[in-house]
């Protein structure tokens, strides 16, 4: 019992109310929110050292788990209040929707290596007040709505989709008891992944180290 849709059939044998993400996500922006690209490009200026006042966070930097440092981008001051909207300083998701359509993010501020921070472009940051972030996050990687997603990113050139027509998308919405439920279940299941995949990683390293014999002969064999 490992995905969202066996836990959903599980705990709502009755079915489920499907709603669109518009409706229960309180705020779908993007990096373009503030203004239009004239007025970005006056505004924000990017910093490529740890002067700047705002780490602006890209979905590479998310994926990395911020262990790139020296890549690492930041804005001023000005820049952070002018890109109040995607401000990263509440719990949600980063998804991005130009290239790596897909990926899907769950953030805390807490989690993300700096103390101030802005979402960078070609990015939507979606969150909610009504349901639980983290069931997002797990509807959301679900093989249901991805292939909902598919079907309206575009494949021309650089895979993208359109901001209206994700708003447009529907999930499934159990009460709020059962979001949780999932939750506890899914996030069980993913340390438990996580931690498998440390053990296994750790015996390959100590059976190659092991089975690593020098050649005492000091020579390969005829």
């Amino acid at each position: 019992m490992n995905s969202v849709e066996e836990l959903l059939y599980r705990l709502c044998p009755n079915g489920v109310e499907l709603r669109k993400i518009e409706d229960v996500c309180d705020v779908i922006t993007d990096y373009t929110a503030a203004g239009s690209f004239a007025n970005i490009a006056q505004n924000v200026k990017y910093i490529k050292n740890d002067i700047g006042y705002a780490q602006l966070v890209r979905t590479t930097d998310l994926k990395s788990k911020f262990e790139n440092k020296d890549s690492f981008i930041y804005v001023n001051e000005h820049a952070y209040n002018y890109l109040w909207r995607v401000q990263l300083d509440k719990e949600g998701l980063v998804l991005p929707n130009v290239g790596n359509c897909g990926e899907v993010y769950y953030i805390k501020p807490e989690l993300l290596y700096s103390e101030k921070n802005v979402l960078g472009p070609n990015a939507i940051w979606v969150r909610s007040e009504s349901v639980s972030n983290r069931y997002l996050y797990h509807m959301f990687t679900s093989q249901t709505f991805q292939k909902k997603l598919s079907k309206i990113v575009s494949p021309v050139g650089q895979t993208k989709f359109n901001k209206t027509n994700f708003r447009k998308l529907e999930i499934a919405v159990p009460p709020l008891e059962v979001q949780r439920e999932i939750v506890r279940v899914l996030d069980s299941f993913t340390l438990l992944t996580a931690e498998l995949t440390a053990r296994k990683k750790q015996y390959e390293y100590y059976r190659d180290t092991m089975l690593s014999f020098p050649n005492i002969e000091g020579g390969d064999e005829d």
